[in-house]
């Protein structure tokens, strides 16, 4: 299996500074344990430290603990003791206890900023596409139904925004496809398309008896060049992390770059697992007239899934996307695994731009 570092030399520079940067203890408030990541956010998403408590104010209590910043603070420092108090007769009263250290601050984007991604439909003329499923039905005029093992359907158990959503519930089974596809949007201006949508995970496959388990969420096809333009993640027994992956699915092609993802690595060091029960937002980037790869997840690029024509984790051959004609999505397994799968997407917005979360 390849894995984000493999052939990618550009690589480790990244790994150096991350190592750097690693020395402070960052673990402490991160909420990881080993080998069990937990949400992804970047570096960048980690707010300043807590300020120190102050001096007690009486002889028996410290500072409290710094407060975290709204962005997600690091641990606030311990509070200093109270300074010495004094009784009646003269004697010294005693030290004042520490104060409590600062709540670890959570990663990626604030409590407050997330819950503006959600609320009503946003779907307004302008984009190359939006889709807010808030029909029954999927418009035949813009979407099929491919190869699903279990079709694809809309209902109201939940939705990001508005009241209904796609939802794809796939049982145990060797191979589980089930995915919706459209056209409308390609050719898409300069060969390049960014698409952003919410998704909530309530199963994933975590069975994986080859130690590692591949899937997709979307996929890009197209003529002249080999394979598809794939977005989806990658489960790692050893760690029981599943990470975000983007990248080139050949299948079993060797000719161009072959098969290939940039596997999330962000934080650098410290990637954090697909959560379970909550809406995530996510949008990435193919550029077919530069064949570049970008990604985003609650507003954070995640830098580890930037790809190039030539800095990619393939063969070491220039990587090409095809001239992109259709667009799927939904889920497809390409391993064999036992594990079910249940999840939910909605307002799916494509356009020649980014789009970003609060749109």
């Amino acid at each position: 299996m390849l894995h984000a570092t493999e052939h990618a030399p550009w690589f480790e520079g990244r790994a150096l500074q991350a190592a750097l940067l690693l020395a402070a203890p960052l673990a402490a408030v991160s909420g990881c344990s080993s080998g069990a990541p937990a949400e992804s956010r970047d570096l960048s998403s980690w707010g300043s430290a807590g300020l120190a408590g102050t001096a007690g104010a009486n002889p028996t209590s410290g500072g409290g603990g710094g407060s975290i910043s709204p962005s997600g603070g690091v641990a606030g420092q311990v509070g200093a003791g109270g300074a010495l108090g004094s009784t009646s007769d003269g004697t010294a009263g005693s030290d004042g206890t520490a104060g409590s250290g600062g709540s670890a601050g959570q990663s990626g984007a604030s409590t407050a900023g997330a819950a503006s991604f959600f609320g009503a439909s946003r779907c307004v003329p302008g984009m190359l596409l939006c889709e807010d499923f808030e029909s029954e039905n999927l418009n035949p005029d813009t979407w099929s139904v491919e190869d699903s093992t279990d079709p694809p359907k809309i209902d109201a158990t939940k939705a990001a925004r508005g009241k209904r959503a796609l939802h794809i519930v796939l049982p145990e089974a060797a191979h589980h496809t089930a995915f919706i596809s459209e056209h409308r949007t390609f050719p898409a201006p300069n060969n390049t398309y960014y698409t952003r949508l919410f998704v909530y995970f309530a199963k994933i496959p975590m069975d994986a008896p080859a130690g590692e388990l591949n899937w997709a969420l979307a996929a890009a096809r197209g003529k002249g060049a080999p394979g598809e333009a794939s977005f989806g993640a990658r489960y790692f027994k050893d760690s029981a992390a599943t990470l975000f992956k983007l990248g080139n699915d050949q299948s079993h092609d060797t000719t161009g770059s072959g098969t290939w993802y940039s596997v999330d690595a962000d934080p650098i060091g410290s990637p954090h697992s697909i959560p379970l029960d909550t809406w995530l937002c996510v949008e990435w980037m193919y550029a077919g007239n530069t064949s570049e790869t970008r990604f985003w997840w609650d507003e954070r690029e995640h830098e580890s899934m930037h790809s190039t024509a030539l800095q990619n984790p393939g063969n070491g051959q220039p990587y090409q996307m095809p001239q992109f004609e259709s667009l799927w999505l939904g889920f497809k397994q390409y391993m064999s695994s036992a594990g079910s799968l249940e999840m939910w997407i909605d307002e799916v917005a494509i356009d020649s731009s980014r789009i970003g979360c609060a749109r």
